[in-house]
């Protein structure tokens, strides 16, 4: 009988299992997973994975005939990330082809407005961003536009729409605190110098660069006017003195004069993610509107009367904006798809039906407007269960969709996994539902493969790439089903008792319908995932045979008190508090003969700067004075993500030799 791992491989050239890890793991590692040798792996095929190639940051040319667009793999091999341009025929497929090296971090590009030249961010010949240029149509090496003190470390820019500026946001300081390395410590607030993100315009003819916002806002989201003679920019900022939490503002900066000025257009009470400036008296943004409504929403603001409202005519959460011409193209996401909105143009009215569709999960999405008509382009970066990653064009001609034509072919050797979609009702009549992902056929001695309950920290859409780590990917390959539930979203009411409830009832859900065999389940989860999934540790509603936590929550409070101030955590109480609807009070007998019977699995990133390393700690500590069989593994210099290549293969082997041994 051919183990999970076996899956992976082809038949010629296997491997001991040992043998391959021997590269990647740790000599004190090998009392662990050196159990009796039967099952053989490929390394080539989890090293394919960890090469996966990940298009992102599209953007259409000013004539809608190309997109140029950066390309990095799933993993890095070596301290740094990499990834190059490409550029791609709109509607032509697998036209795609490579303009830089790949040598260094090339990223975020796009077009000048006559379309001669690429603009983009690289870290070429620095050791932080800065932005370069490259001609479209002749021989010459990309070049940077300023490397002075304050063009590095950029992370967002736009061109002027007459292509004679460059706008951009950086720091005043040589790094920010996510670039700074060594030995220098790094001070957050007292009285010392801010380093707020600034924004600035840069001259491309005369190579001037001007510093537009004050030092103490901290600006996020910036656009230029509309029209040829654009002498203003629209800009959102934060003041460095106040709780990000309480408000945001929009502010409009004049570049005509050499010292540029500013003043506040509009304020508002929670923090803005997006904004573009559409039409001469009309700006869009995205931002959370107040209680009790919690979704990201689009607001439309008008620049003479300083007046702004929002757009409530879908359901789901607003992810991006997009400029087409003088419209704007929305993202939004929904439990079940995603879809794309257009705001002004005329004769559409409320509540602007989407145009665009996806059942699939995109990850990377641009617009395109045709000059005398109400046709669109979009290109996007997408993948299905079937076709990995990949960059795809559709057109709309008279309102009507055109068919998707593939236009990069990277990832052609991946076949991919099946999928079906699962419906059940909780406990409380909450409708829930998810998605059972299984292997392609293959030849296997049990009726039904074991099954992996991946539990997500967010609704999600099918995908190649589904799970912090591709573990769809690499659990199928290896023979597993996995079942991915979309537990209902903290804005919903529900507790952590109430989202573990709905990952049971798909379970049973899934169990009934006889498309999954109890008795060899395990759950698995990272992050609030990891979280959830940790319920299974102390919980009897499910006799789950293994159980994996990966940079999990242990205690909320802490969570909050560390997450991103732009983006606060929800207000999730910790499974050691007896207020937090999931704790149950045991004996000691009681807890340590339930704990005996559930192994379990810890992983964690030593630098995770959203999970804090510590709850994993505790929960390792805790788990050992049950008895229960239990191991944790820190992977170094990893942040919440693991990314590095050998730590990444070191992570899916021991996952699939954990499972190989409790699912047998």
């Amino acid at each position: 009988m051919w183990s999970r791992l076996e899956m992976l491989a082809r038949p010629a050239e296997l491997r001991c299992l040992i043998c391959f890890c021997s590269a990647y793991v740790p000599k004190e590692a090998f009392n662990v997973l050196h159990a009796p040798c039967i099952f053989k792996v490929q390394p080539a095929a989890l090293s394919a994975l960890a090469d996966l190639k990940l298009p992102k940051d599209v953007h259409i040319s000013p004539d809608g005939s190309r997109v140029v667009y950066a390309l990095e793999t799933f993993s890095t091999k070596e301290k740094r990330a990499v990834s190059s341009l490409w550029i791609a025929e709109v509607g032509v497929d697998h036209s795609a082809r490579r303009i830089t090296s790949g040598l260094f971090k090339d990223e975020k590009p796009k077009w000048s407005p006559d379309g001669q030249y690429i603009a983009f961010l690289s870290n070429r010949g620095h050791d932080c961003s800065v932005i370069y240029l490259l001609g479209i149509g002749g021989f010459g090496e990309a070049y940077p536009l300023t490397d002075e003190h304050a063009g590095r470390n950029v992370k967002e820019f736009e061109w002027r729409p007459d292509g004679k500026f460059i706008a951009f946001v950086s720091p005043d300081g040589d790094t920010d605190v996510e670039e700074t390395e060594g030995d220098e410590p790094i001070v957050f607030g007292g009285d010392e110098k801010t380093n707020n993100q600034r924004l600035r315009a840069f001259d491309v003819r005369r190579r001037a660069l001007q510093t537009i916002s004050p030092p103490d806002l901290n600006v996020d989201f910036f656009s230029w006017s509309p029209g040829p003679h654009a002498f203003e920019i629209a800009y959102s900022a934060s003041d460095s003195s106040a709780s990000q939490f309480d408000k945001s503002r929009i502010n409009i900066a004049s570049v005509a004069t050499s010292h540029g000025s500013s003043e506040t257009f509009i304020m508002t009470k929670t923090p803005i993610t997006a904004l573009v400036w559409t039409q001469p008296d009309r700006l869009h943004f995205i931002a959370s509107p107040p209680p009790p409504y919690t979704r990201p929403s689009v607001y439309e603001a008008r620049i003479k009367s300083k007046q702004y409202g929002s757009y409530f005519g879908w359901a789901g959460e607003a992810l991006s904006l997009h400029k087409a011409r003088n419209s704007v193209v929305v993202r939004v996401q929904n439990l079940s798809h995603e879809s794309a909105h257009v705001l002004g143009v005329e004769g559409t009215s409320w509540p602007f039906d989407s145009f665009f569709d996806s059942e699939y999960e995109i990850t990377s999405l641009d617009a395109f407007r045709e000059p005398n008509s109400d046709d669109f382009t979009l290109a996007l970066v997408r993948s299905s269960p079937q076709v990995a990653n990949e960059v795809w064009s559709v057109s709309f001609k008279d309102g009507k969709q055109q068919a998707f034509v593939k236009l990069s072919s990277h990832n052609s050797a991946f076949e991919g996994f099946r999928s079906k979609r699962i419906s059940a009702t909780g406990p409380d009549g909450w409708e829930c539902d998810g998605w059972l992902f299984t292997p392609k056929p293959v030849t296997i001695t049990r009726r039904l493969p074991p099954t992996v309950v991946l539990v997500q920290s967010h609704p999600i859409l099918p995908s190649f790439s589904m799970g912090p780590h591709l573990d769809v990917a690499y659990l199928t390959g290896a023979g597993y089903a996995v079942l991915c539930p979309n537990v209902r979203p903290t804005s919903s009411g529900g507790g952590i008792g109430e989202r573990y409830a709905d990952v049971l009832a798909i379970l049973k859900k899934a169990v009934s319908k006889g498309l999954i065999d109890e008795s060899h389940v395990t759950i698995s989860g990272w992050g609030e995932g990891g979280f959830l999934s940790s319920l299974a540790v102390v919980r009897n509603e499910f006799s789950f045979r293994a159980v994996v936590c990966g940079g999990g929550v242990v205690d909320w409070d802490f969570v909050v008190a560390n997450s991103d101030p732009s983006w606060p955590a929800p207000d999730i109480l910790s499974l050691s508090r007896k207020d937090s609807g999931v704790y149950i009070e045991r004996t000691e007998d009681e807890m340590e003969t339930e704990k005996e019977q559930t192994p379990l699995l810890i992983l964690h990133g030593r630098e995770d700067d959203v999970t804090p390393v510590s709850g994993s700690l505790a929960f390792w500590r805790q788990k050992q004075k049950w008895n229960g069989t239990v191991q944790m593994v820190l992977y170094p210099r990893e942040k919440h993500a693991i990314r590095d290549r050998k730590h990444l293969i070191d992570l899916w082997t021991r996952v699939l030799g954990f499972y190989e041994r409790y699912l047998s």
